[in-house]
């Protein structure tokens, strides 16, 4: 008897399923252990790596590997934090402010709520400093439309 070309996937072998069924569920049931192991051993291996920084990483608001905690211990480390409304830097760097809103740059202004700042190096010493003003939240509206006269020097014309 001649065997159609779809009789292949539409048979199957029972205790073949039931050994296919029971192996997956294995490897699964431990690879979840596997997993779990897995990730404690790279978030040892990272904490490692931080403890040899020549800096400290700054504290953030949000769980982060390198923190080196247990799910518990983030729960109580990260229960409260102290927000800073500044640009947190690492211990011994500094930061310098290049152009603010309203700066000119060519015939126009630096630009208000940028989306992306990119770094792009060109050279020894070299590089461009990449800012895209794509972005326009209306969120923000109310606060760009109050604070354009202060930047700009002369408001917006009624519209």
């Amino acid at each position: 008897m001649k065997k159609k070309a779809n009789e292949q996937f539409t048979l199957f072998d029972r205790r073949k399923f039931i050994k296919f069924f029971g192996l997956s569920s294995a490897i699964f049931s431990s690879g979840v252990d596997l997993l779990s192991s897995a990730g404690l051993q790279a978030q040892e291996r990272v904490a490692d790596m931080v403890k040899n920084l020549s800096w400290k990483p700054v504290d953030l608001a949000i769980p982060m590997i390198s923190d080196g905690l247990t799910p518990d211990q983030q729960i109580e480390f990260y229960s409260e934090h102290e927000v800073q409304d500044d640009l947190l830097l690492p211990e011994g760097f500094t930061y310098n402010v290049i152009a603010s809103w309203g700066d000119p740059v060519g015939d126009s202004r630096y630009g208000y709520n940028n989306d992306h700042v990119g770094f792009v190096e060109t050279g020894k010493d070299r590089a461009y400093l990449v800012v895209n003003h794509e972005n326009m939240d209306f969120d923000s509206l109310e606060t760009y439309l109050e604070t354009f006269p202060m930047v700009m020097g002369y408001s917006l014309p009624d519209g």
